[in-house]
């Protein structure tokens, strides 16, 4: 029985430093990932792409109309 009793519990001391680490490769792989979304959100970034990438360029003055809302 204190045997039985000692595997388990070096069994579940395994399975516990393994869950850790996947722990803690998941944050690691997280903080990766927010740090990648905070540079391909960046306003530059999304600029950059729109012109270089989409051929997207800012309108000519005679192409932006100019729209009066009234407030009731």
């Amino acid at each position: 029985l204190l045997i039985t009793q000692y595997s388990q519990t070096v069994f579940a001391s395994y399975r516990i430093n393994k869950l850790e680490r996947k722990i803690q490769l998941l944050n690691e792989e997280q903080n990766r990932l927010e740090v990648e979304v905070a540079k391909l959100g960046s306003l530059e970034r999304i600029e950059r792409v729109a012109v270089e990438e989409l051929g997207l360029q800012y309108p000519d003055l005679n192409q932006l109309r100019l729209l009066e809302a009234r407030r009731y």
